[in-house]
């Protein structure tokens, strides 16, 4: 106990198991000045957003320290010392794991709740069917429709069966109550692949996101829904008719919306949560292939089951034509790195080749310490489905890593940043160093250099 709130606590508990024990003396026990003992602690007015934005981040990048959370939430807006954030982190205990497990991701389909998330009500719905039997062993279906945003239950409609002209009766009714959202998100069921249905979506503009067959967690929220609808009132009812089960489904439907915390809305109703429409501190997720910026930036990260020679050309004369050629260039002597061709197109372009040392990593340092970033952030906690998917992956990784990620050696400016305020030649054709007399860029037809006189 070294902290004068653990030493209050312990103050506390002490009057509390021994009733009569006076406060004096519980604070001589403790080792905590009486003036201490009762000063309160003055929470700021702000401190409930700032806890509320770290928790999100946390989740969000689990292997930034504080140092980097405080700079991330610096640049959307809180204006707030590294000091208070460290505070704050020791007080809700957050660490950076020492170890941390593959992350299995849910399938390959881009239309899974992961690559396709809800940005706003609205944006994407999940509908799914569940079943159930009466006390006579009869059939019931309900149409279960979900905001993934907002997490409000839409449609929870009962019936004996279900044909495409039922659900499009019953997307009529929603869209005249609700609006029409831009994406709506189903596995392959008959009734949501039917041609009239698909038709109608297609007439609407919604685009429909449907899942990887066998694959049901790629609809995670529909998913959850219907799992909370079983727990919670199927497997705890027995009705006796249809009548009854829509009677209850709809008394459970208003209790869901509009009484039943749900934890991942910090424990608020659906409801309220839609009506507060509380807005992402996080930036969308983009992905560019090559980034056109400057600097401490990451200029290629490309992906393949295997690269040759003539792919590493292809990556460099891709690279070059966007970003101009450098004056040197350092790597270790890997087969790739030292082929005959990859040497005489670097000769030929006028670039430098530094080779370090034999066994000797620590020699491309750069290299090292954003591979160790890549393997701590990326491929230690993630497992990829196939190469489509790690590329995927990957190409949003640097993006971030260049635009959104804080550096700790760049004064935890972001690459782009620093390559901006480093005042670059503008990006394309970049002319070499030279005396004056004579420019040098590279020819797209060609991988060597052409020399203009001015």
């Amino acid at each position: 106990m070294v902290s004068p709130t653990r030493r209050r606590e312990a103050v506390a508990h002490l009057q509390r198991a021994f009733p009569g024990l006076s406060e004096r003396r519980a604070c001589r026990v403790v080792g905590q000045p009486r003036a201490t003992q009762r000063q309160k602690r003055r929470i700021k007015s702000d401190e409930p957003s700032i806890l509320k934005a770290m928790h999100r981040l946390v989740r969000e990048r689990p292997r930034f320290g504080y140092r980097r959370i405080h700079e991330t939430l610096r640049r959307v807006g809180f204006k707030i010392t590294r000091k208070r954030v460290y505070r704050l982190w020791k007080q809700e205990g957050f660490k950076v794991p020492q170890k941390q497990s593959k992350k299995n991701r849910v399938g390959v389909s881009a239309n899974g709740c992961i690559r396709k998330r809800a940005e706003f009500p609205n944006h994407v719905w999940a509908w799914d069917f569940i079943h159930d039997r009466d006390e006579r062993g009869r059939s019931i279906r309900w149409l279960a429709i979900v905001d993934e945003y907002t997490r409000e239950c839409l449609v929870l409609d009962g019936s004996r069966s279900f044909k495409s002209a039922d659900v499009l009766d019953v997307l009529r009714d929603l869209f005249l109550i609700r609006g029409v959202p831009q994406h709506i998100r189903s596995d392959n069921g008959p009734e949501f692949i039917a041609h009239a249905v698909r038709k109608f979506l297609d007439d609407t503009g919604i685009d429909t996101l449907y899942i990887e067959p066998g694959s049901p967690w790629q609809n995670g929220y529909a998913e959850s829904f219907n799992r909370r609808l079983r727990d919670e009132l199927l497997d705890a009812e027995v009705f006796a008719d249809l009548h009854e089960a829509r009677a209850l489904t709809d008394y459970w439907k208003n209790d869901y919306n509009h009484r039943r915390p749900h934890s991942s809305l910090e424990y608020k109703t659906p409801a309220e949560f839609a009506a507060r429409r509380v807005p992402l501190i996080l930036q969308p997720r983009l992905s560019l292939r090559l980034v056109h910026k400057t600097g401490a930036l990451h200029l290629v990260l490309d992906g393949s089951r295997s690269f040759k020679s003539a792919d590493v050309l292809d990556v460099l004369r891709d690279l070059f034509l966007i970003r101009g050629v450098p004056q040197h260039i350092r790597s270790d002597n890997g087969p790739e790195f030292i082929a005959h061709a990859v040497r005489k197109f670097l000769d030929d372009t006028g670039i430098d080749t530094l080779y370090i040392e034999p066994g000797s990593p620590w020699q491309n340092g750069y290299a090292e310490s954003f591979n160790r970033r890549l393997r701590d952030e990326l491929l230690d906690a993630e497992v990829f489905a196939d190469l489509h998917e790690a590329r995927a992956l990957t190409d949003y990784w640097k993006n971030d890593y260049n635009h959104r990620r804080p550096h700790s050696s760049l004064e935890y400016k972001t690459p782009a940043e620093f390559a901006a305020s480093c005042g670059r030649p503008p990006v394309g054709a970049t002319p070499l160093p030279t005396d004056g007399r004579t420019t040098r860029t590279l020819d797209p037809s060609t991988p060597t250099l052409v020399e203009a006189g001015t």
